[in-house]
């Protein structure tokens, strides 16, 4: 969980791999989650300012509270989910971000058999975060913007990550890599990638 320097390449480039995801229930008992990462390094769920990481759904149910924190679902396996927030339905496919409050009830309903799900939160006023997801058909160019880090997560196949002064990492399905340089990121591969931006208010 609390990731590796690739060599070379000093503090700008932080991976997680997904043998090293902290296995957790979800806080009501609920389901199973895999944390990728935390900030700060290692901080509880009262604590965090932001928090990536997946979830495995496996029978429909409400989701855990989170007062005071902002939340975007990402389907990545499974057919589709119905999201209930607060009484109001979202029929979700996959890699359709959702955003909803941590403070709402929400309720998962399972349409079409068990999900997988990236989940990212961020506590409201101090962090905002938006999620884009890529398709991969050849090189392509990634940039942190105006976001003082990115995060890159591999969903479904072998990504190369490389920079203006050569390779970063080689990302398996369903490894992150944190990126806080200015520098672009080529990625290449034939996969799909979660870019997620997060910026400290």
């Amino acid at each position: 969980m609390t990731g590796q320097r690739e060599p070379g390449l000093g503090p700008r480039a932080l991976v997680w791999r997904a043998a090293e995801h902290r296995r957790m229930s979800w806080r009501n008992g609920g389901g199973v989650t895999y944390e990728v990462t935390t900030d700060p390094a290692g901080a509880g769920l009262e604590e965090f300012d932001w928090r990536i990481s997946f979830a495995e759904v496996s029978a429909s149910g409400p989701f855990s509270s989170y007062p005071g924190v902002d939340r975007i679902l990402v389907l990545l396996q499974g057919e589709s989910m119905r999201l209930r927030v607060d009484g109001t339905s979202h029929d979700l496919s996959c890699y359709q971000p959702v955003r909803f409050s941590g403070d709402s009830a929400t309720y998962g309903e399972l349409t079409c058999g068990p999900t997988r799900d990236l989940n990212v939160m961020t506590r409201r006023g101090r962090v905002d975060a938006t999620v884009d997801i890529i398709a991969l058909t050849a090189r392509t160019p990634t940039e942190s913007g105006s976001a003082p880090v990115l995060v890159l997560l591999s969903l479904t196949a072998p990504v190369e990550v490389g920079a203006q002064a050569g390779p970063v990492a080689t990302l398996e399905p369903w490894d992150g890599l944190r990126w806080a340089g200015a520098t672009p990121l080529d990625l290449s591969g034939t996969g799909v990638v979660a870019a997620v931006r997060l910026h400290p208010r």
